[in-house]
């Protein structure tokens, strides 16, 4: 048995994505999923938070012990001489970066898209820019291009969504 196919019969069943029905066009195979209107919208296959915590400590294991190979073998190799500390730090960098990068990824990943601009329609957001009429506007987390249907806004006030033109929102200043 290969490493490659023993660590897929570890993670078989408990760390995969979903599964996914097979729909074929001419010349194209898409993954459907198997339950659930997407709206049109090809569904993500996503891996469980477990799973990703998990695949994300294996790579910061992997880049630390990179980190220390290239210490112990490379550095000396090519003539290069850099205390201990200087790569403690790097390490620790890092961890840090994966850290960071791992809460940012997971927070991404765990909002819910928007499948169409009709559902957005009652929502509420603030101006990013001044609409005087058309701005950028953020909603539900997103930023968004819109149009004002009644003047100006002002940056940072509280708008609601009451339509949308294409892929801009047409707003209106909430008292």
């Amino acid at each position: 048995m290969t490493n490659s196919s023993l660590l897929v019969s570890l993670f078989r069943g408990r760390f995969l994505p979903q599964k996914f029905e097979r729909a074929s066009f001419p010349g194209v195979e898409l993954g459907m999923p198997q339950s659930g209107d997407t709206g049109g919208w090809k569904k993500k296959p996503r891996y469980s938070k477990r799973a990703r915590l998990w695949l994300s400590v294996l790579a910061t294991l992997l880049q630390l012990v990179g980190l220390v190979m290239v210490y112990i073998w490379a550095f000396p190799a090519l003539g290069i001489n850099i205390a201990w500390p200087w790569i403690a730090a790097l390490g620790a960098a890092l961890v840090a970066w994966d850290a960071f990068t791992y809460a940012m990824g997971t927070r991404a990943l765990d909002r819910e898209p928007v499948a169409d601009l009709e559902s957005m329609v009652g929502s509420r957001g603030r101006a990013e820019t001044s609409l005087h009429p058309e701005g950028a506007v953020r909603v539900r987390g997103e930023l968004w291009h819109a149009r004002s249907v009644e003047g100006v806004v002002d940056k940072g006030a509280p708008v609601e969504v009451v339509g949308q033109e294409g892929l801009t929102l047409r707003v209106k200043k909430v008292s």
